[in-house]
């Protein structure tokens, strides 16, 4: 999900985004330790650094009134947990007419592997 950086400038991408009652956004986020410590997704920075840039960047996404849903691969893999976790914030699993985007999240090309098998564990 492309998102306009108000402050910086540029675009941010989310892991998932749904809209809920077809009119407020959520961002979902799926957390990874891969991201913190694979070079080629840190593209050499340090941990600190990724997870500082990581709030920056959550930051900028909440200035435009979007919040964000951050979950974990352990979560998507316990579904009782997973579904709590999407009721909690609201998410979506119906597709009604005239809304494309409700209960299908959007995902960004080049997702990881996980990203992909959350799609698939998607409880209803």
């Amino acid at each position: 999900m492309e998102l306009p950086n108000l402050i910086d400038g540029g675009v941010f991408y989310g892991d998932f985004g749904w809209m809920r009652n077809n009119i407020c956004w959520l961002v979902g986020e799926l957390d990874g330790h891969e991201k913190y410590q694979n070079p080629t997704m840190t593209k050499g920075a340090s941990t600190l650094k990724v997870l500082s840039n990581e709030r920056l960047r959550e930051s900028r996404i909440t200035a435009l009134r979007i919040p964000v849903m951050r979950f974990s691969f352990a979560d998507v893999m316990n579904n009782a947990r997973f579904k709590t976790i999407l009721d909690a914030y609201g998410v979506p699993r119906a597709i009604e007419p005239g809304y494309e985007c409700r209960g299908r999240p959007f995902i960004p090309s080049g997702v990881a592997k996980a990203r992909a098998e959350a799609l698939r564990r998607w409880p209803a």
